[in-house]
């Protein structure tokens, strides 16, 4: 009880208070709190480790493209192929960046039994054309929404994984010269890998 006495005549004696100065150091520690916050997310994204959500929608994209394996010749108004397994294969690793990246992503077969990676962030989209033999990746960095788009760059064919994560890394707002160039080169190599698609 007298902690409580001695804290009010303190606060007595220092004069009313200064409610401007408590938003303003209130801000600031949110401010400190949110960065902190994004920091940890971006070491996420770095290490691999995705929230729960994000693992939900990565698993439910990598069935959906397996499942394209499956579809029908003529799937699309009598034309179109089942999508290739080595497609699929490059297709999974681009969901996995997307997921890793904390983007939003959709996959969607072509008629030549290759399949196309959508990365979303608000109206932006970056899509990663892949080849039936899944060794080319062609790549469209969009802006718009519904059918009027206009790209952010040129439309590039014959991309190499540095491009498409460079694209994706843009697409998501991190600076890849900020990024550890160790880590960039652990999941280059670890796509390359999995994938036929090189620089």
């Amino acid at each position: 009880m007298r902690w409580f006495f001695r804290q009010k005549a303190t606060a007595e004696m220092r004069g009313p208070i200064d409610y401007v100065a408590v938003l303003a150091d209130i801000e600031a520690r949110i401010t400190k709190l949110q960065a902190a916050a994004d920091g940890i997310r971006e070491i996420m994204s770095l290490t691999g480790t995705t929230p729960r959500p994000l693992e939900d929608k990565r698993r439910i994209l990598i069935e959906k493209v397996r499942q394209m394996a499956n579809l029908p010749i003529g799937f699309s108004h009598g034309e179109g192929q089942p999508v290739t397994k080595i497609a699929i294969l490059c297709a999974e690793k681009f969901i996995d960046l997307a997921s890793r990246l904390e983007l939003q992503a959709d996959v969607f077969p072509n008629l030549d039994g290759g399949c196309a990676v959508a990365f979303y962030k608000d109206s932006e989209k970056v899509e990663v054309s892949i080849s039936p033999e899944g060794d080319k990746a062609d790549l469209i960095f969009e802006r718009g929404i519904g059918f009027q788009f206009e790209d952010v760059i040129p439309p590039m064919e014959n991309v190499g994984i540095t491009e498409v994560m460079e694209q994706a890394l843009k697409l998501r707002g991190i600076d890849k010269w900020r990024m550890h160039i160790e880590i960039l080169t652990e999941r280059k190599m670890a796509l390359e890998e999995k994938t036929q698609i090189h620089d």
